[in-house]
């Protein structure tokens, strides 16, 4: 009886604990298939490149202007014309020269440029000159 009470407990902390993971959203391998880009990938890799993929953490607005400032952002330390943002996931990557720019470099230069709309950068993956995903 004693151990049917303890897994009972044990089950019921599991499953608690378990809850909150199960509510957290869109994880990190859909986010970063939402901007993923094979195309972007493979030029990246032929340049020696990497891609950075972020997250947007604040209340991301599904709006042109959002998007433009997210774009903006991003170009600052990463590659013009290679940023792909996905509003609806709250996601967005660019590709960048590792010999000229760090994953961090460029989420601290874009948190400065989005302070004005309230959201934040953080890093979720990066690719290897290779085109292989990595943690950041």
């Amino acid at each position: 009886m004693r151990t049917s009470v303890k897994l009972q407990a044990a089950c019921a902390l599991a499953l608690a604990l378990a809850l909150p993971a199960a509510a957290c959203g869109i994880c990190i391998e859909d986010r970063v298939a939402a901007v993923y880009d094979q195309p972007t990938v493979d030029r990246a890799v032929v340049r020696h490149q990497a891609i950075a993929f972020f997250a947007l953490n604040g209340s991301v607005e599904a709006t042109p202007a959002t998007r433009r400032a997210v774009i903006a952002a991003l170009e600052r330390g990463g590659i013009r014309g290679t940023v792909h943002v996905s509003l609806e996931s709250a996601t967005a990557s660019v590709a960048f020269d590792p010999k000229r720019a760090s994953v961090a470099s460029i989420a601290s230069t874009g948190d400065r440029v989005l302070a004005a709309q309230s959201l934040t950068l953080e890093p979720l993956r990066v690719t290897g000159t290779d085109g292989k995903l990595r943690e950041p």
